[in-house]
């Protein structure tokens, strides 16, 4: 199939605009410094979106998508790096860690992101919102933290609660926790 007179004539058109243009603003451009940087006269905000679009190229649009499709679907998400995995094989995350963070969060209790621990004494939440939680206790001056952990993502979460309404778990069932996870 060849080219159509129509879009030879828009090619045309496009071609003699642009040539316009250019002849029009060329009286302009006496220095180097003129066409660089514009005499320096443009807002930092244009500067700042001219070069997020020289960033964004041809690469954004046509290999990530081909790259996705072909099989690495993490670069069809903005903003994930990769998939939680051994090597290629993807691994899920124990939904009992999953479950304890959100309910860490849904709690209404003082709650931060924490290094990650994964050793300690074990303890069970036996009175509160987090009533039947195991996590690791960490002392403080004023209650004590129960942290809990995502082994796959090495991330931990630490939670306020009040000294009195965490029993330690026995040898047996920290054994046990820890076989759980």
């Amino acid at each position: 199939m060849g080219l159509r007179w129509i879009d030879a004539v828009l090619v045309v058109a496009y071609l003699v605009a642009i040539l316009a243009i250019g002849l029009r603003f060329a009286h302009r451009q006496t220095t180097t410094e003129t066409y660089f940087v514009a005499k320096r006269s443009i807002p930092a905000w244009a500067l700042g979106l001219s070069m997020l679009a020289t960033i964004i190229s041809a690469v954004t649009f046509i290999a990530y998508p081909g790259a996705g499709y072909a099989g690495d679907w993490s670069l069809l998400v903005p903003g994930v790096m990769s998939v939680v995995g051994l090597g290629k094989n993807p691994l899920a995350v124990d939904e009992h860690e999953i479950s304890a963070v959100q309910n860490v969060v849904k709690s209404g209790l003082t709650y931060q992101p924490s290094g990650f621990i994964c050793t300690g004494q074990m303890a069970r939440v036996e009175r509160g919102p987090l009533r039947g939680l195991v996590g690791i206790v960490v002392a403080t001056k004023k209650n004590c933290r129960l942290v809990i952990s995502v082994n796959l993502l090495q991330r931990s979460v630490w939670v306020e609660i009040d000294s009195d309404s965490v029993m330690p778990v026995s040898p047996a069932g920290q054994q046990a926790a820890i076989a759980r996870v």
